[in-house]
Parts: structure tokens; C-alpha cells; sequence
């Protein structure tokens, strides 16, 4: 990999790299709060919900904006909605409030996701683009571990301090896409794919996509509310969710080196066969401490492989 292409690369991973820490701890600081402020899992699930909802429509819509006024620009509009989102989170404590907060939030979160893939893919040919998006997702990946990890910490601070420091970290993400040199690929028009051609010429792929994002969103919003409700306090429920995240980070290369090797739908049903277990094992087996922990690690690496 050439040196001009990494510092191609460089800005936008590390603007990504600093969202990411607050992006990582958002979604189980909103279930957490949610949780002690007495609201059913149902109003959690539907605030939760929210994010995804905005990532799917942003999915669809944000690649105009991008082709319109370009990379850099592009970001610093989405980094900043995702700052905005997440402060105005922190002064109103209702639902209604954060289910519209958090599908905006999802809305320009995916916007940031768009700039970075598409950065990186236009930015390498075809026979170094598997590792600049692997170094892709070890910077999501170890971010998220980091933004786990200083969730107890920012909660320390006050009641509204974890979401001021969430913010400034989007804001703070434009810095590197600004002021490091501006090399930024050639952009060009896309012919779209609709969903039906999609499923037609993949639908394994699909439907991988479709269930493992359910399984993601349930880890990343239901899964620290399991935690609380066995009686870890935020802190120790924010240093088992970066367990989670590590395992996903750890496992990746090697489940994807597996299935570059093997037949990816039958490495998709084994995988899926083992996440059922190992989350059986979590409910029923009577664990705690480092046998929790190594299932958990288990099950990011799984799910989000």
C-alpha cells in the first residue's frame, strides 16, 4: 500500500475513529437512561429503534448530498447534525423528544459511514480495497471499545455530561477531514440499484444483511439493559459492552478469512448456530466475571461477523 494512499486514507479514519468513541456509547447510554428513568422496554425499544430507522433512510437518500458538494463538505454537514443531535438529547429527557433526536441522529451518522466507504473504495483499486476497509472497521471497532470504556467515567461527571462529550467529539471529528491535506478522490455518477435487482442477484446476501443487522441492534440496545437488570452498575455494564465490541474487532479477519475460503452461506448458518448458543449460554448458564465476559466477547465477534 503506497504512502500517498495512506495519507489519502488518513483523514477520514481518524475523523471516523474520534465520532466513533461517542457513537460507540450512545446507544447504551440512551437505554441505560431510558431504563433508570422508569420507561417500559417497549419505549426503549421504540426510541432505540429510531437510530436504525434513520440509518435506513439515510441509506437511501444521503448519496445525493455527497455527489452535490463532494467529500469534505459533505461530512462536516452530517458530523454536525450528529453533534447537534446528540447535545439537544442531553436537554430534553423525553421520549418522544429522543426518538426524533435519535432518528436524526442515524440519518446523518450513516451520511459520515457514506463519505469514509466511499472515500476509501474511490480512493484504492480493487487489490488494496479489502485492507483499507479493513483498517476501516478496526478503527470503528476500536473506537467503539474506547467509547464502552468511557461511558462510567463520563457518567461521573454529571447527568448531562457524557452527551456534552459525545458531542464534541462529532464536532471535533471535522477537524482531521478540514486541516489534513485535501486529497480526496474523483467522485462519479452511480447508476442505482434498486432493492429487487439486489435481492435477485444476491439474496443470501441480503438477507445475511437483513438479519445481522437485527442481531446488532439487539446487542447494541438490548443488551445493556440484560446487563442492568442483573445488577452491574453503568460502569461495569459499559466495560462489558466493550468486551463486545472487542470480540467483533478481534474476530473479524478471521471469520471473513474463513469464508473467503468456504462456501459464505453455509459459514453464515454455522455462525448463526453458534450465536444461538452462545446467547442460550448467557441466559441460563449461572455465570459471572470472566465466564460472562468470554461469552460476550464470543458473541460480538459472531454477531457482527
Amino acid at each position: 500500500m503506497s504512502r500517498q494512499l495512506l495519507l489519502m486514507a488518513l483523514a477520514p479514519l481518524l475523523g471516523l475513529f474520534i465520532l466513533a468513541i461517542g457513537n460507540g456509547s450512545l446507544a447504551t447510554l440512551t437505554t441505560l437512561r431510558l431504563d433508570s428513568a422508569g420507561y417500559s422496554p417497549q419505549v426503549i425499544g421504540w426510541v432505540s429503534s429510531a437510530y436504525f430507522i434513520g440509518l435506513a433512510l439515510g441509506a437511501l437518500f444521503n448519496d445525493r448530498l455527497l455527489l452535490a458538494i463532494g467529500h469534505i463538505r459533505a461530512y462536516g454537514s452530517f458530523a454536525s447534525l450528529v453533534a447537534v443531535a446528540v447535545l439537544l438529547q442531553g436537554l430534553f429527557a423525553d421520549p418522544t423528544a429522543w426518538f426524533v433526536l435519535r432518528l436524526i441522529g442515524g440519518w446523518a451518522t450513516v451520511g459520515v459511514f457514506l463519505v469514509i466507504e466511499s472515500w476509501l473504495l474511490a480512493a484504492g483499486e480493487a487489490r488494496v480495497r479489502g485492507r483499507l476497509l479493513a483498517l476501516y472497521m478496526i478503527a470503528m471497532y476500536a473506537a467503539g471499545v474506547v467509547g464502552q470504556l468511557m461511558l462510567g467515567v463520563a457518567q461521573s461527571l454529571g447527568d448531562t455530561a457524557p452527551f456534552m462529550i459525545i458531542g464534541m467529539l462529532a464536532a471535533l471529528s471535522v477537524l482531521p477531514m478540514a486541516m489534513i491535506p485535501r486529497v480526496t478522490p474523483l467522485l462519479e455518477k452511480a447508476e442505482p440499484l434498486s432493492p429487487l435487482r439486489l435481492i435477485t442477484l444476491t439474496p443470501t446476501g441480503v438477507m445475511g444483511s437483513f438479519g445481522s443487522g437485527l442481531a446488532v441492534a439487539a446487542v447494541y440496545t438490548l443488551l445493556p439493559l440484560y446487563l442492568q437488570g442483573l445488577g452491574y452498575s453503568i460502569d461495569r455494564v459499559g466495560q462489558l459492552m466493550a468486551v463486545v465490541v472487542l470480540g467483533a474487532m478481534l474476530l473479524q479477519y478471521p471469520v471473513g478469512r474463513w469464508s473467503d475460503r468456504h462456501d459464505r452461506q453455509m459459514v453464515l448458518i454455522l455462525m448463526g448456530a453458534v450465536c444461538v448458543l452462545i446467547s442460550a449460554g448467557i441466559l441460563w448458564l449461572p455465570l459471572g466475571g470472566w465466564g460472562l465476559a468470554g461469552l460476550l466477547f464470543l458473541l460480538g465477534g459472531g454477531v457482527f461477523s
